[in-house]
């Protein structure tokens, strides 16, 4: 056991059998950080280059295992996306997730989810558009308790969702309006087909016909009714 107080200055490699504490004297894990105080524990990880350039990266966290020899399981890595300027504020920074699947490739070469400097998340896609944009595979969002899905607007803002074709280009969607209430559906590149206003009237653009059974149509005319 060694106890020391005050700063330390060590060069070169060293090994430490056993657990390490800092802020303790009796450490629980490899290394225990404790500190008395309501901010808590900080960590710095800090690239001391003089200037940091776009595509610098200030830091890396690899998670790793010894097996017949040692391998990396997956990263987290702080990347720079441009350069950095003279105010301080002016330091932007994005978060890589990388992992490694269940095969004999190497996936760790392309990131399975960014966090990019302005706040948009990324899942398949390291340059992603909105606040959240996945490509790749499906969304699957599965309540036991069969809640459904909940998407909050603000009272002016408008809820899409659209469909792309594989050259990108929109072929259909749905929206609907916060601020009258109205749900329209789209196709054939976002030609509106029909809408459903808040009180229940229905506006269909084009012609409408039933393929087998019937339909009623309750006008307040007589003449108008048909089925």
């Amino acid at each position: 056991t060694i106890d020391i107080n005050g700063a330390v200055d060590i060069s070169g490699d060293t090994t430490i059998a056993g657990n390490v504490g800092i802020g303790t004297a009796s450490p629980n894990n490899i290394l225990d950080i404790r500190k008395d105080d309501q901010e808590g524990v900080d960590i710095d990880i800090v690239n001391s280059q003089t200037t940091i350039s776009s595509s610098d990266t200030l830091g890396t966290i690899n998670f790793r295992g010894l097996d017949s020899g040692i391998r990396t399981g997956a990263i987290i890595e702080a990347n720079v996306p441009a350069t950095w300027g003279a105010d301080t504020d002016d330091a932007p920074c994005s978060l890589r997730f990388y992992t490694q699947d269940d095969t004999n490739d190497d996936t760790l070469g392309t990131a399975r989810m960014v966090i990019r400097e302005g706040g948009n998340v990324g899942i398949g896609t390291t340059s992603p558009s909105e606040a959240l944009h996945m490509t790749g595979g499906y969304l699957l969002l599965d309540d036991s308790s069969q809640n459904g899905i909940k998407i909050l607007t603000g009272d002016t803002a408008v809820l899409y969702i659209y469909d792309k074709d594989a050259s990108d280009a929109l072929t259909g969607g749905v929206t609907w309006a916060s601020a009258t209430g109205a749900t329209t559906f789209y196709t054939n590149g976002l030609t509106a087909r029909m809408t459903i206003a808040d009180g229940g009237a229905v506006n269909v653009v084009g012609a409408l016909s039933k393929g087998s059974g019937s339909f009623k149509i309750d006008h307040p005319i007589p003449s108008k009714k048909d089925t």
